[in-house]
């Protein structure tokens, strides 16, 4: 049985799809495929790699599964092509298990229909690197099928294995929460007798690795809590600005003309499958409206709750499902396509803009490399940078300086400035005005040119003599903000206090 309905599959892509259809997919595939190939290796994207060659039971900024599943792909192969082909494969696995999950209750036809339309949306556009958005994607939808699944069969393994799923969600990205809070509500209001023992199985599983997660932070400082909810949030008052954004990036995501068709269907009959989807769907949209509130929403924050939103869509007629996947894969190729003409023009497109300077450490990290004396000891001013030298100068070493900001603060662990007291360090510039920042640290400085393109040089400044006092209130500045935990949070271990005698 199992044979014959991944033959159905291959077969339904083949019989369901106009040759306009088909013609579309394969051009959102090589349009995507070609971002993938030709976008450099992003700050954000080197920042994760990192995590996987460090693996451990948490991260500064988020809990560790895609450390993890780096860490694992690593064995296989270390280029970041590989990374970004698992998150270019992750697409097609969720459009999977959205067939997988309509097909024994609405048909091949539509189940075909709604995954094809999830494949060419624009958020499948954008996922070609690994982040921690996708492994939130995969184990959320993962987690929703097997917990699906047992309440439909009344299994304790599928409800086991659910619990392993939702809790590899919850430790991908705290944006899982609005997910368990959809499906606790639809348990609360759709009542159904037996569901209660499944539940508390599958909750029991994950509440082991949430119980990690909250191990690692009492040995952590607090670390990611911290930063999620308080770094990221703080000084951030109402902002209409911020709300009418969400409602553009959602327009984004998800086919309006969708959203506005399954809001005619209200009051709806449905499948208790598609009414779980419902619930979740709602607590996720709730929450993010209130958010934007005061956050600004990105595009990454809806990979997990728009694939919601499109199993709804299986309610909608096969004629519109047509035209949903027309108008998703015609915009994802548009964005596409100025996407790749962007990256393959940027010098010249930008140029002349500012910040063009500091991109040249993400395109021309080639005429970086050889400038540095190999087994030398690199400090940059951005994690951003940081990270992406660290995976292209296989020969150096990397550390971050005299960067305050609450992002990327992963390697406050791996330095202790302290026993650089009176050292000399190499600082990788962008711009000699940076100069000003650090050289009141140092009792001397020098400074080399590394030219770059044409008009533009970096410059590595070596700093002698290493002053730990001067440098000490920018420690105090980043204890006070990133570690200081509220006083009502029990705290067992702060290493990277203790290290600074706090």
């Amino acid at each position: 049985m199992e044979i014959q309905r991944h033959e159905f599959v291959i077969a339904a892509f083949k019989n369901h799809l106009s040759t306009n259809e088909k013609i579309l997919a394969g051009l959102f595939l090589a349009i995507k495929l070609a971002i993938l190939l030709v976008l450099p290796l992003t700050g954000d994207e080197a920042y994760f790699i990192s995590w996987g060659q460090h693996p451990a039971l948490g991260y500064y900024d988020h809990p560790p599964v895609v450390g993890w599943s780096i860490y694992l792909l690593s064995f296989i192969n270390e280029h970041y092509y590989f990374y970004r082909l698992f998150a270019f494969a992750s697409a097609f696995f969720v459009a999977w298990l959205v067939y997988r999950l309509l097909e024994p209750g609405k048909g091949g036809y539509t189940a075909v229909m709604v995954a094809m339309i999830f494949l060419v949306s624009p958020l499948s556009l954008f996922a070609v690197f690994l982040a921690n958005d996708i492994v939130l994607l995969i184990f959320g939808v993962l987690g929703f099928y097997y917990f699906s699944k047992a309440l439909e069969k009344e299994s304790f393994l599928l409800a086991a294995l659910a619990g392993v799923c939702l809790g590899l969600t919850f430790l991908s990205k705290y944006l899982s929460v609005p997910l368990f809070v959809g499906m606790i509500l639809y348990l609360v209001f759709n009542r159904r007798p037996g569901a209660w023992k499944l539940v508390l199985v599958a909750m029991a599983i994950a509440s082991l690795f949430m119980f990690e997660n909250i191990l690692f932070n009492l040995n952590n400082c607090w670390n990611n809590i911290l930063f999620n909810l308080v770094a990221r949030t703080k000084g951030g008052g109402f902002n209409l600005g911020y709300m009418a954004l969400y409602f553009v990036v959602l327009g984004f995501a998800v086919p309006p003309q969708g959203l506005y068709r399954l809001g005619k269907l209200y009051p709806l009959n449905i499948s208790p499958l598609v009414r779980q989807a419902l619930y979740i769907s709602i607590c996720f949209l709730v929450v993010f409206l209130l958010a934007s509130s005061f956050k600004r929403i990105g595009l990454h924050w809806l990979y997990l709750p728009v694939t919601f939103i499109y199993l709804l869509f299986c309610l909608l007629p096969t004629e519109r499902l047509h035209g949903l996947l027309k108008y998703n894969a015609i915009l994802s190729i548009l964005v596409g396509v100025i996407l790749f003409l962007v990256i393959t023009q940027i010098d010249e497109l930008f140029a002349g803009n500012k910040k063009y300077r500091d991109a040249l450490v993400y395109t021309q990290t080639e005429s970086i490399c050889p400038a540095l004396s190999a087994g030398e000891t690199i400090y940059t001013l951005s994690y951003s940078q940081n990270s992406v030298l660290a995976y292209h100068c296989k020969n150096n070493s990397f550390h971050v300086f005299a960067n305050t900001s609450k992002y990327g603060r992963e390697d406050d662990k791996r330095i202790n400035y302290r026993e650089h007291d009176g050292s000399t360090l190499k600082i990788l510039l962008p711009d000699i005005d940076d100069r000003k920042k650090i050289e009141s640290h140092f009792s001397s400085v020098e400074i080399t040119t590394i030219p770059m393109v044409e008009s533009i040089d970096y410059y590595l400044l070596e700093g002698k003599d290493f002053s730990f006092e001067s440098y000490r209130p920018v420690i105090d500045k980043i204890i006070k903000q990133y570690y200081s935990p509220p006083a009502w949070l029990p705290t067992a271990s702060c290493n990277f206090t203790q290290k600074y005698g706090l």
